[in-house]
């Protein structure tokens, strides 16, 4: 239940000085519009984390405090530049010197040989090993956990209308409807400053790539919550909503490569145009799925 509130989109231009700086990396303002997944874990799965950040807790100090955790029986949460990750086969002391955060969940530490065991998502199951010198220069933050076991039960109709004020939750006019067009309008008004994005680091490494990527996953996993709770209730137009939700996460990624063929192919604005489009034909079908999310809610109040 944790992905219960990823639906979202938020992207303002009249935050981005677009017209005097074309250093700007409009992929930065491109933002999920959820912030509350901390509270998530606690409400509904029990799971409370305390944050500390390398402004709040001294290098040696965090390495303290995770052989504690560890010892207690705890794992703990790392933040990490992947530049210092010697397992991050793009980030690891790039050639770019191109400095990216990634969490890893460390489950275990080796005090002979000096080194953290590591899950982390790209390897699955597989441990990886960090070693304590290469975490002194990587670690960003950390998170440890406590847990609970009284946790909330959450109804199908609360998760549905959670994900609706997420959608709408703008503190005056904007939607993340709206927001979607602002950013169509954007990238074609100033596919210049896009070019130039694209083209700072390797393609891949893109903040705007890399934005519209998480755009799509996230749609996935919202897909993922709707099946869940399609699990415990026969309402069957969660099921609708839910493969509505799956062809949304499938036009963010055919975005998401025509931005790059855009690029590749000799800056083509043609191709970006097309990107453009797209993105203001997905606002409006979002929003049409939005609206049938709240009937099927509102009508069960």
């Amino acid at each position: 239940m944790i992905y219960s509130n990823v639906w979202g989109f938020e992207f303002n231009s009249k935050e981005m000085d677009l017209y005097s700086n074309s250093q700007v990396e409009i992929g930065r303002y491109v933002k999920l519009g959820y912030n509350t997944l901390n509270n998530l874990l606690e409400d509904y799965h029990g799971i409370k984390l305390e944050f500390k950040s390398k402004d709040d807790i001294k290098v040696e100090k965090a390495i303290d405090l995770i052989k504690f955790e560890i010892n207690n029986g705890q794992p703990v949460m790392i933040e990490v530049d992947t530049f210092w990750l010697p397992w991050s086969k793009r980030g690891f002391q790039n050639v770019f010197n191109l400095h990216e955060e990634r969490y890893c969940l460390v489950i275990g530490y080796n005090e002979n040989e000096n080194i953290l065991c590591c899950l982390e998502q790209e390897n699955g199951n597989n441990k990886m090993y960090l070693t304590i010198e290469y975490f002194r220069l990587a670690f960003i933050s950390l998170y440890t956990f406590e847990f609970n076991e009284e946790v909330q039960e959450i109804e199908w109709k609360t998760v549905l209308k959670m994900a609706y004020s997420n959608l709408y939750n703008k503190c005056n006019e904007r939607n993340a409807f709206s927001d979607m067009h602002d950013f169509a309008r954007t990238i074609l008004a100033h596919h210049d400053i896009v070019f130039a994005e694209l083209k700072k680091f390797t393609i891949l490494h893109s903040k705007l790539i890399l934005a519209i990527y998480n755009l799509s996953h996230c749609r996935k996993k919202f897909a993922l919550v709707l099946k869940y709770l399609l699990d415990k209730t026969n309402e069957s137009q969660i099921l609708h909503i839910c493969n509505c939700i799956e062809k949304a996460s499938i036009e963010w990624d055919i975005i998401r490569g025509l931005i790059l063929k855009a690029s590749l192919m000799s800056e083509s604005v043609d191709i970006l145009k097309r990107a453009s489009i797209k993105i203001d034909e997905l606002a409006n079908f979002e929003e049409k799925i939005a609206n049938k999310m709240y009937d099927l809610y509102s009508n069960f109040l």
